[in-house]
C-alpha cells in the first residue's frame, strides 16, 4: 500500500507545529572528528553507527511525542534519508525536496543519484526509493547562486508547509541550510519545534514571544564552516584556528552578490 502524503489542499490554519531537524552522524563527520583531512571527499555520506543510534533515539523525542509529524520534507542526500527512516519509518508519509540540499559543493555535501538509488535499494526502503526515482532530472546539480538562494528556498519550504493540509510537519535536513535563516548551529540530530504563522511566514517559539528570525530577504553573508566543531568555529572567528589546518574545510566568506 501506498503512504505518499495526500493531495495537495490549501491549508486553513493560522498556525502550524514544525519541527526542524539536523541529520544525525555522518561517516564523514565521523571522519573528521577523527582528524581525517579528507573527511569532505566522502561522496553522499552515510550514516555511523553512533548516527543510526542518534536517529533511531528521535523516536523516543519529547516534542516530537507531543506532536507527532503527520510529513516529513527530507533532503535527498543519503544521511537525511536514514535519519528520516530510521527515526520515523517508513510509516509517515514523506516528501523528498531537492531545495533542502546542504549548501557546500564538497563530495560529501553533494547528492549522487547513483549511491542515492543503491543505499535505498539494499535496505529495501521501497517508500522512498520510489519517491527518489520521481526526482525530476538534473535535481541533484547545484546552479550558481545555491548558496545565495538559501533563505529564499528556506522561504519556499515555509510556505509549502502554509498551504499543506497537515498540522504538523518535520523537516529533516543540514547545518547550514538552516544556519543560513536562522543563524545558529544545530548539533547531530537535534530537533527544534517552532509554530509556524502561515499568513507571515515567521517562525515562534511554542510558549510565543517575538518571532526567532525576519523572513525578509538579505545577502548570505556567513562564514559557514564544514564540519567544525562550535568550539573549533568560535575560534576561527576570532582568528586563533590555524588556517593551514582548516582551509579546506571552510567555505568563503560570502559577500553580496558574490557565490562561492
Amino acid at each position: 500500500m501506498s503512504r505518499a502524503p495526500p493531495p495537495f489542499q490549501e491549508g486553513a490554519a493560522a498556525e502550524k507545529t514544525i519541527h526542524l531537524i539536523r541529520h544525525a552522524e555522518s561517516a564523514a563527520n565521523l571522519a573528521y572528528t577523527r582528524g581525517d583531512a579528507a573527511a569532505y571527499l566522502l561522496a553522499d555520506a552515510e550514516l555511523s553507527p553512533a548516527g543510526e543510534r542518534q536517529a533511531r533515539a528521535l523516536a523516543a523525542h519529547p516534542h516530537l511525542s507531543a506532536f507527532p509529524p503527520q510529513l516529513l520534507l527530507v533532503s535527498p542526500l543519503r544521511r537525511t534519508m536514514q535519519t528520516a527512516v530510521l527515526g520515523f519509518g517508513e510509516a509517515t508519509p514523506h516528501l523528498l525536496l531537492a531545495g533542502l540540499q546542504e549548501l557546500g559543493r564538497t563530495p560529501c555535501d553533494c547528492a549522487h543519484p547513483a549511491l542515492g538509488g543503491e543505499m535505498l535499494s539494499r535496505q529495501a526502503w521501497r517508500e522512498y526509493e520510489a519517491s527518489y526515482a520521481r526526482l525530476p532530472a538534473g535535481w541533484h546539480e547545484k546552479p550558481t547562486g545555491w548558496k545565495a538562494a538559501a533563505r529564499e528556498r528556506f522561504l519556499e519550504m515555509l510556505s509549502l508547509v502554509s498551504r499543506r493540509p497537515e498540522q504538523s510537519v518535520a523537516v529533516i535536513g543540514h547545518h547550514d541550510f538552516f544556519r543560513a535563516f536562522l543563524h545558529s548551529s544545530f548539533d547531530f540530530a537535534e530537533v527544534r519545534t517552532y509554530k509556524l504563522r502561515c499568513d507571515t511566514l515567521q517562525l515562534l517559539l511554542p510558549n510565543g514571544g517575538d518571532p526567532v528570525c525576519d523572513t525578509q530577504p538579505r545577502p548570505c553573508t556567513h562564514c559557514f564552516a564544514f564540519l567544525l566543531p562550535q568550539a573549533r568555529e568560535h575560534e576561527l572567528s576570532k582568528g586563533t584556528l590555524d588556517r593551514r589546518r582548516s582551509r579546506i574545510y571552510v567555505h568563503q566568506v560570502m559577500e553580496p552578490g558574490i557565490e562561492a
